[in-house]
């Protein structure tokens, strides 16, 4: 990608749809690379910052994926345009789940990545071709090894994906439906006091992202091939068009369409279904939990990590909170929980107030060196920064 869009002045001689090919070929070369394990750098810039040859617009935004992103970063860095809400940069892991692709995000600046303002960047990805699923973590030790390839990924400038191949999507819900099935019963048999049990409930919300993704996949990809053909969609054809499709495919396809359905609708309100209502506070909840495990991976590095990523947890844990007390309107079936995490965000609060000055300095501190060093300051000068560093490390 850096070619075409290394440079804020090279995105400015490109129409928006001109991103498509290279972010393609960059997600086929890294998904085949056995070296990288599906790991490279990224930039996101929110399209209101970026003057695209067809103009400027929020969902005109650019996800670069690639080993070299100094030369975009440096034009961010000079930009009196940008601020810290238009980007994010960091390391990313690329996977496939069935004929999708999800990237993990580990942001190293900005707060592009905060769940909110990530949304609408989001929301625009899913409409590409293959569709693009974004994710943020605090390290990439708990992604799970999909072993999904570039294969079947048109990287033509202009050329059309081809049609979706229903074989990865079905196996896929077979898959995580059976580990869906097995978190279940798991979760079914504990203690709600059991601390393992915010571990599996947090795999278990993964596992239901994979298979909303894979049933969404199906109804947009697979469905409308088979009300082409005169084939059953639960028996194999003998049509050179039609995709073969197994039957049980399709009835896992059914049971989470439903389940789905009913939890969107608890979420707008439209149903006061107790399973349903459970499942989306489930899920609601889940998301706390993963602020909070993406907050104390964060913490853990101490020094070492940009501040403002720490608050980027926050801020996300206190927005998911509101939206869990929203959500529950007095009527939570998940209390007890519910008045922990907030008992909880309210002492991370306390405690960050506390911590927050000091690894700032040390990280403006420890930037000052680094670009010292970089730029072959006076010895004087650089040996002043580390002696500060030095005594910060040591306070």
């Amino acid at each position: 990608m850096k070619a075409k869009l290394g440079s804020l002045k090279k995105i400015e001689a490109l129409k928006y749809d001109g991103i498509k090919s290279p972010l393609k070929k960059s997600i086929v070369a890294t998904l085949n690379n056995p070296k990288t394990n599906g790991m490279t750098s990224f930039v996101l810039l929110s399209g209101n910052v970026l003057k695209w040859q067809c103009g400027t617009a929020a969902e005109k935004s650019l996800l670069f994926l690639d080993d070299s992103t100094q030369s975009l970063i440096k034009d961010i860095k000079a930009s009196k345009d940008i601020d810290l809400k238009q980007y994010a940069y960091g390391q990313c892991k690329v996977t496939r789940v069935g004929n999708d692709v999800v990237v993990y995000l580990c942001p190293e600046k900005g707060k592009l990545t905060q769940a909110a303002l990530l949304k609408p960047i989001k929301k625009a990805f899913k409409t590409f071709k293959p569709k693009i699923f974004m994710e943020v973590v605090a390290d990439f030790t708990t992604i799970e090894e999909t072993g999904g390839t570039g294969e079947g990924i048109n990287t033509e400038e202009g050329g059309e994906q081809p049609a979706a191949d229903p074989k990865p999507i079905g196996e896929g819900l077979i898959k995580y439906h059976k580990h869906a099935q097995k978190l279940k019963k798991q979760l079914k048999g504990m203690d709600k006091n059991d601390p393992a049990r915010q571990t599996l409930l947090i795999d278990q919300t993964k596992t239901r992202k994979h298979l909303k993704r894979l049933t969404n996949s199906w109804t947009t990809d697979v469905l409308p091939a088979l009300a082409g053909s005169s084939a059953s969609p639960t028996s194999a054809t003998t049509s050179a068009t039609t995709p073969e499709i197994d039957k049980n495919w399709q009835k896992v396809y059914d049971h989470w369409f439903t389940f789905f359905e009913k939890r969107k609708a608890a979420k707008t309100g439209d149903t006061s279904d107790a399973d349903a209502r459970l499942a989306e506070e489930e899920r609601i909840y889940a998301k706390t939990l993963q602020d909070v495990e993406r907050f104390m991976d964060n913490i853990e590095k101490g020094y070492s990590i940009d501040p403002q990523m720490i608050e980027n947890d926050i801020e996300d844990l206190k927005n998911h909170l509101q939206k869990w007390t929203t959500f529950a309107n007095s009527k939570s079936a998940k209390a007890d929980e519910l008045k922990a995490m907030e008992e909880l965000l309210a002492d991370i609060n306390k405690k960050w107030a506390a911590e927050k000055p000091v690894l700032q300095q040390y990280y403006d501190t420890a930037q000052a060196f680094e670009q010292a060093v970089e730029a072959n300051k006076p010895v004087e000068e650089v040996e002043k920064l580390f002696k500060q560093l030095e005594k910060l490390a040591g306070a």
